[in-house]
């Protein structure tokens, strides 16, 4: 998830409207950058719960929690 494709998911993001229940699946999803990763911190950070199913998005989405719990 990268470029263009990281705006469209704020766009849907902004759309769903604030206190909507989000859950992003990650499961085909293969590459994060870091404008990607970001914004699902901020998401994960507003409520949105972060699926994975491989090794590597699996790493990323621990790696988005366990910095938001630092942040808390």
């Amino acid at each position: 998830m990268a470029g263009a494709w990281v705006n469209e998911l704020r766009n849907c993001w902004e759309q769903a409207g604030e206190g909507a229940a989000i859950r992003i699946d990650l499961t085909e999803v293969s590459w994060v950058s870091d404008e990607g990763k970001a914004l699902l911190g901020e998401m994960h950070r507003c409520g949105a719960e972060l699926l994975a199913a491989d090794l590597l998005m699996a790493a990323i989405v621990a790696e988005i929690y366990a910095e938001t719990e630092q942040a808390e």
